[in-house]
């Protein structure tokens, strides 16, 4: 991994970070998710983000995690949010946000530098 991945990984994390405060803040509730078009722009947004930030990445550092983290199609979703966000299915958001963030946090998290090694 390079530094520049580092720092991606710092910026993808920040995201996951909103996405997850945001599904807090509606009280991981869907019907409140689907209710206030602010939380359900949050998370479409940090969605959109993560996927533009993860072609920043390294072609090794994507090699050794796809399996994890799958890339692909999260580029894939930040595409469907840039170009067809009117369209877009908030169920897939929200599952996501509850079920795919979590995941693709603690996988990034697990490459960032602690206190210690810093």
């Amino acid at each position: 991994m390079v530094n520049k991945d580092i720092a991606v990984l710092e910026k993808i994390n920040k995201y996951c970070e909103r996405c997850l405060g945001t599904v807090v803040r509606c009280e991981s509730d869907y019907e409140k998710f689907l209710a206030d078009y602010d939380f359900y722009q949050s998370i479409s947004m940090s969605l959109e983000q993560i996927g533009e930030l993860s072609k920043l990445l390294s072609e090794d550092f994507v090699k050794e995690t796809d399996n994890e983290a799958h890339w692909k199609l999260i580029k894939d979703i930040r595409n469907m949010v840039a170009h067809v966000y009117d369209r877009m299915n908030p169920k897939r958001i929200w599952y996501m946000a509850v079920n795919d963030i979590p995941k693709l946090s603690e996988l990034v998290k697990r490459y960032l530098p602690t206190e210690e090694n810093s």
